[in-house]
């Protein structure tokens, strides 16, 4: 087994009960502060209950910049893999924090919603390569989000939150396959 294959098992290991309390988590304390992940919508609140209209949000593709990074998503596609297709895409962490690391968080950190708004599960493979901890102050780091297939047209949303806390800001991106 290789390095990297034993660093994609721990952490799933790590990262799989923590993405699973993530979703049984009570969005009800949510303060819907997103001014710094989108452009105004004119609404006030924005939780995953009640997200911003698809066609305000970034295309993938954009550059968004929330507390300590610039994160861009890019090349959103299908990719086949034995016996089942995932939905991948391309990404960028350019951390614009001088003293704090940005937390990556495993699987956790990422969502995708597909075009009927229903959630897709984010997947590891030694196929792809994923950011799976924490990108330092001032570096930038490349990688790979997939999530579980099958690739239905349409459109999909994206979203990164650095942890559980509803106060931190979210990106979000609207992408088409």
């Amino acid at each position: 087994m290789t390095a990297r294959a034993r660093r994609i098992i721990a952490a799933l290991a790590f990262t799989a009960p923590l993405a699973l309390a993530a979703c049984g988590s009570d969005d009800a304390s949510d303060t819907g502060d997103t001014s710094d992940t989108a452009p105004a919508t004119g609404e006030e609140t924005t939780t995953e209950d009640d997200p911003v209209a698809d066609s305000d949000l970034p295309a993938v593709g954009e550059t968004i910049s929330i507390d300590k990074a610039d994160i861009t998503v890019d090349n959103l596609r299908e990719f086949e893999r034995e016996p089942t297709s995932q939905i991948c895409a391309d990404v960028n962490f350019t951390v614009t924090s001088e003293t704090e690391p940005l937390q990556v968080r495993g699987l956790a950190a990422w969502k995708l919603y597909d075009p009927e708004q229903l959630p897709r599960t984010q997947t590891v493979s030694e196929e792809t390569d994923h950011v799976l901890d924490e990108v330092g102050p001032g570096q930038s780091e490349d990688g790979t989000i997939c999530f579980d297939g099958p690739a239905v047209p349409g459109e999909y949303r994206l979203s990164f939150q650095e942890n559980f806390d509803a106060q931190t800001d979210r990106a979000e991106w609207i992408g088409t396959l």
